[in-house]
């Protein structure tokens, strides 16, 4: 039986985060100064570890989406990964083919949602049951990035350095104690 894989996309992901916004306040600065909604909805993915790397696993609208992200550099707080993604039609070889690898889920992963198109950037709000509202600011250059937020009335101070999974380990330990 032949799958067809779709697309390959490789890119460079640069953004940072911003932990602890205000969604309402800051979807009123956005849409005032002209921001689009893209998306609003929940999102869930699984995690994989494969040789040191991370791999994430999801359903989107394109089909299944699988992405290997890649430590570039950090710089000034930007974080900066190189994607490498596949969409295919069949999750279950995916998965049989992982097994065999000796791939193993990490963690699975649900949020809410809400993106907007805003100047030369992509926003992603996200709501988690457990952690802090945060602000994903992604854009091609650095400097596009600390503009949209500073439009978004965020100093280069509010910024945090973090990784989704660094994240996930500070508010863990809160939510377990």
């Amino acid at each position: 039986m032949f799958y067809l894989i779709n697309i390959l996309i490789m890119s460079i992901e640069r953004e940072w985060k911003i932990i602890w916004v205000n969604k309402e306040k800051l979807i009123q600065v956005i849409e005032k100064n002209g921001g689009i909604k893209t998306f609003e909805g929940i999102v869930s993915g699984e995690y994989y570890k494969c040789w040191n790397q991370k791999i994430r696993v999801r359903n989107e609208q394109r089909g299944i989406v699988v992405c290997l992200k890649k430590k570039v550099e950090e710089k000034s707080n930007v974080k900066i990964r190189e994607e490498i993604e596949i969409v295919v039609d069949n999750k279950e070889n995916l998965l049989l083919i992982f097994k065999e690898l000796g791939i193993t889920e990490t963690k699975k992963v649900s949020k809410h949602r809400t993106s907007y198109s805003f100047w030369k950037c992509h926003l992603d709000i996200d709501e988690y049951e457990w952690i802090p509202t945060i602000l994903e600011v992604e854009g091609e250059t650095d400097e596009e990035i600390i503009s949209v937020s500073a439009l978004l009335w965020y100093k280069k101070e509010d910024i945090k350095d973090y990784s989704f999974s660094d994240i996930e380990k500070k508010y863990l330990s809160k939510k377990n104690t």
